[in-house]
């Protein structure tokens, strides 16, 4: 190692003020060269500009003299020729009268004024001729002018150009003093860095301490409630407005992914849902929606809404629900009531929003959720779009293979698809199949897109029905997974039959079971929910085996 090299502080405050003024003056000299040569610059170049405009105007007024004097002496020529012309003998020869120009007399008179038109034609090409000879005599002694200030301005660049190779001279002397200085710097300023580290390691402690406490009092603002929970317990974490963020569980919901987060509320004492988003539009559209659709009871109370100006962001605030149709399907034994009870809850809610002309489009496992022992009710509008919208964000709607969405992606026309009750169908299609079968429809999208060519041939998709039980269950899958959008059943039709999920009808053939609830005398009368859905021919069968 080294010897240990002490730095007199007075000495190096001394040895940095001498540089920076020596640099200053350094820096205002070259400036003021700078300066001054540029104003020499301007200034010639300004002359030679104004005396180059000087000539170019000069020139130009002689062409014009010339070019008028030539167009008077043509008029003139022409003139003559056409008093000769019109000299004219009217009375025959020897008459002694003549006529010019209209005029008739003796021929002395027509020659004396003949004559006197010539003098005056003389006289003026004599005046023209010596006006171009003195602006001749001008344009000479201008252009002996430019060529004397041309020759003065060479001296100087040259001037110029050998005292910018003495500057530059001095600026290599100067710069070999410079690189001494600099050197120097470094030296002192690797000195004054070894005193800084020891003086971060010193405090380290503190600075680890405040980066600490501007963790926990970084955020948005409005948290009065939170700050009485910091006090009073060892709670801690993220909040926004009154609500304490659950960083630690994300779990799935039916909002979209990545702008949904699981919280508490510190007031209400409740767990809550936190939708978030950015688009203003987006935030006052889902409102619009949820205060029309919460009449109907078939969506998730919304509990809050909220604006965080400082930061943009709009939240908007659910309960949380006790259980989703999601959790539902992963309990290995469900009654079929409960089934029912979801189906005919799913059926309702998507109708409703049907008969207001509005399309979920995105409706998921998640989406289904429950409040206690009530009924069943969609959470989130964010994927909601009016029937016939352009949906922009197709990647977003559902994680379902979904006919049309496929076929738009595969013909490149995923930004023209449109919103429409078809594609709920098919959700909630593949949602029951689900819930009655114990597994997806396809076991990937490979799957999917293989089912749905074939189905684009043979007019239809193969649902492994076998793995369903019950018959009404079957019939809803054959009405709702349809290829062609207008062979699927519309969502206040399959109600009904939702509500019939749990009979024992056979409409596939055999021996019908009565059912309990809407048997006539052994019979099942055709006004009956079950021969309404069903169709007349369940009766007309059961008649002909009668009969």
């Amino acid at each position: 190692g080294g010897q240990r090299v002490g730095v007199d502080a007075q000495a190096h405050k001394e040895d940095v003020r001498r540089m920076r003024k020596e640099q200053k003056e350094k820096g205002a000299a070259v400036k003021i060269q700078t300066n001054y040569r540029q104003h020499a610059a301007r200034a010639e170049f300004g002359g030679l500009l104004a005396e180059w405009r000087a000539g170019l105007e000069m020139e130009a007024a002689a062409r014009e003299r010339e070019e008028l004097a030539r167009e008077e002496e043509e008029r003139e020529r022409r003139e003559r020729e056409a008093a000769e012309a019109a000299v004219q003998r009217p009375f025959g020869i020897g008459s002694g009268t003549f006529r010019v120009r209209g005029k008739e007399g003796p021929a002395e008179d027509l020659l004396d004024d003949a004559a006197e038109q010539l003098q005056a034609c003389f006289r003026g090409h004599v005046a023209r001729s010596r006006v171009g000879a003195e602006l001749r005599r001008r344009l000479e002694k201008r252009k002996f002018e430019r060529q004397e200030r041309a020759a003065v301005t060479i001296q100087r660049r040259q001037r110029g150009i050998a005292a910018r190779a003495r500057v530059a001279a001095i600026r290599t002397r100067h710069a070999q003093q410079d690189l001494v200085a600099l050197l120097e710097r470094v030296w002192y300023g690797h000195a004054a860095r070894r005193e800084v580290k020891k003086m971060i390691r010193r405090n380290r402690s503190v600075a680890h301490a405040t980066l600490t406490i501007q963790r926990f009092t970084r955020g948005m603002w409005g948290r009065r409630y939170a700050r009485e929970v910091r006090k009073s317990s060892k709670q801690k974490g993220v909040f926004l407005f009154r609500y304490h963020l659950d960083e630690k569980s994300r779990a799935k919901s039916g909002l979209p992914a990545g702008e949904t987060a699981f919280a508490y509320d510190v007031k209400t004492k409740q767990d809550v849902v936190l939708r978030l988003t950015k688009d203003e539009a987006q935030y006052r559209r889902e409102a619009w929606l949820q205060s029309i659709l919460e009449e109907g009871g078939v969506v998730a109370p919304l509990v809050d809404m909220q604006h965080a100006k400082k930061h943009g962001v709009y939240v908007l605030v659910y309960k949380k629900p006790t259980t989703d149709l999601a959790k539902l399907l992963t309990k290995k034994r469900v009654s079929l009531q409960a089934k029912k009870s979801a189906i005919v809850g799913l059926c309702k809610a998507v109708a409703l929003l049907h008969s207001k002309r509005l399309a979920h489009c995105g409706l998921v496992e998640e989406s289904l959720v429950r409040y206690g022992d009530g009924d069943w009710k969609l959470l989130g509008l964010a994927t909601a779009h009016k029937e016939g919208e352009m949906v922009g964000h197709v990647d977003k709607l559902t994680s379902q293979a979904i006919p049309e969405i496929m076929l738009a992606r595969e013909g490149g026309d995923l930004d023209g698809l449109r919103a429409s009750g078809a594609i709920d169908v098919w959700c909630a299609g593949e949602l029951v199949f689900k819930v009655f079968a114990g597994r997806p429809l396809f076991a990937s999208r490979k799957q999917a897109a293989a089912a749905l060519v074939a189905a684009h041939k043979d007019k239809d998709v193969e649902v492994p029905l076998e793995d369903v039980q019950d018959v009404m269950a079957k019939y809803l899958l054959e009405n709702m997974l349809c290829r062609q959008p207008q062979d699927r059943m519309q969502m206040k039709d399959l109600v009904l039959c939702a509500d019939q999920i749990g009979t024992e009808a056979d409409y596939y053939g055999g021996v019908p079971t009565i059912d309990p609830l809407h048997d006539v005398d052994g019979g099942t009368p055709p006004d009956s929910p079950v021969a309404l859905v069903l169709g007349s021919e369940v009766v007309e069968d059961e008649e002909e085996r009668g009969g």
